[in-house]
């Protein structure tokens, strides 16, 4: 929903709670734009671009999903397959996780960074990728100024009819949801970029020298 972050500024605002309701088996408070027929050529390359605030009194005893490209099932298809890309957040991290075994439709994702998570302020996001069903795909993610992860010549998603969607918001994935306390996480300036564009072109800057990476098991 509109709300004023914590900083003063407009933003969209998504809380959840133990008394929300379930929906589609969870609690989640998410939007989502973008939908559309599979891209093909030049339009495949896109940037993602977005804000996102975690206040500084963010506390969770497990990672919640705060972002997601993901994957719209064909008619008649299984639909637990692995998202597209996901940005999870714990206390203190933010993990990086695509599909294991893309362009297979399977449930199985792949951690590839976890980075330090920034509370307390505004922090940018950034989704760099070439949408593929084989090696001609790659992605690339900022966050907070600096370059955290890239990936070339591998396959990006699923042969579906439609393409990723992009989805911000809270979706948590723990079992048991009645014990879920209170969270809320903001988000701004959503931006997407179709064709091939640079860096300076889309952010004003190159993004700064990738950032160490924190290597867990979850």
């Amino acid at each position: 929903m509109p709300a004023i972050a914590p900083d003063g500024g407009w933003s969209m605002k998504a809380t959840i709670k133990a008394t929300h309701g379930i929906t589609y088996g969870k609690i989640r408070s998410e939007m989502d734009c973008d939908k559309g027929v599979t891209l093909v050529g030049v339009a495949a390359e896109r940037w993602y671009v977005w804000d996102m605030f975690l206040p500084l009194d963010w506390y969770v005893d497990h990672p919640i999903m705060v972002q997601q490209m993901h994957d719209d099932p064909d008619v008649g298809e299984p639909v637990v397959k692995a998202v597209n890309f996901a940005m999870t957040a714990d206390a203190n991290r933010l993990y990086i996780s695509v599909p294991a075994n893309a362009p297979a439709e399977l449930a199985a994702d792949r951690e590839i960074a976890a980075v330090a998570l920034v509370l307390g302020r505004w922090t940018q996001c950034v989704l760099h990728v070439k949408w593929s069903e084989d090696s001609g795909g790659f992605l690339e993610v900022g966050y907070d100024g600096r370059r955290v992860v890239q990936e070339w010549n591998r396959a990006t998603g699923y042969p579906d009819v439609d393409r990723p969607y992009f989805k911000m918001g809270l979706y948590d994935t723990a079992p048991a949801q009645g014990s879920i306390s209170e969270h809320s996480v903001y988000y701004r300036n959503v931006k997407i970029w179709e064709g091939p564009h640079t860096a300076p072109e889309v952010l004003g800057a190159h993004l700064k020298p990738q950032v160490s990476t924190i290597k867990t098991k979850r």
